[in-house]
């Protein structure tokens, strides 16, 4: 009964880990490993949209509108920390 759903979050983690951000995980239960499903689905969500805003800032910079500036209420933590620029 537990082995599947680890395998399941153990093979889009590696997928994660290797860029690979297309796979989701379909686990919906409501004990430790539908809480670790659901921490993997928001890791992963977060790293898209820190993406997506790299990208647009990246357009930005290459269409010369170097005053536009990273949302940084849209992130916490060292996601928060990378798009204002200091990570130290």
């Amino acid at each position: 009964m537990i082995t599947r759903p680890v395998t399941n979050i153990v093979q889009v983690a590696t997928a994660i880990a290797n860029g690979d951000l297309t796979m989701d995980i379909a686990i919906r239960r409501r004990d430790e490993i539908g809480h670790l499903a659901k921490a993997f689905r928001t890791m992963r969500n977060t790293i898209i949209a820190v993406l997506k805003e790299t990208d647009r800032l990246i357009q930005a910079v290459q269409a010369g509108q170097l005053d536009t500036r990273g949302n940084v209420e849209a992130f916490s933590g060292g996601w928060r920390e990378l798009i204002v620029g200091s990570i130290t």
